[in-house]
């Protein structure tokens, strides 16, 4: 259970760093053109964020809150399969 709490840990702290990212990117607080951070966090939210791509008219908000949700999801179930092996050892 240390193993899957460090990775989870690891995971949301990455996701974290990501959506700061994402979120002072659209902004346009860093100046750098497009918007850093954006495939980071479609990778980290796959395969939902496939889904987030679909929505027509979310906005920039929008895509963060629901490049968040995919994230937390993700996170989930990273813990609960961590949870599962460790009850089946």
């Amino acid at each position: 259970m240390k193993v899957t709490r460090t990775v989870c840990r690891i995971y949301a702290a990455i996701c974290a760093a990501t959506l700061v990212l994402l979120i002072i990117g659209t902004l346009g607080w860093l100046g750098i053109p497009g918007r850093p951070g954006v495939l980071l966090a479609d990778v980290l939210g796959m395969p939902w964020s496939l889904l987030v791509a679909q929505v027509s008219d979310a906005g920039a908000v929008g895509k963060v809150v629901m490049g968040a949700a995919a994230m937390a999801l993700n996170l989930a179930i990273i813990f609960s399969v961590g949870r599962w092996l460790t009850r089946r050892a």
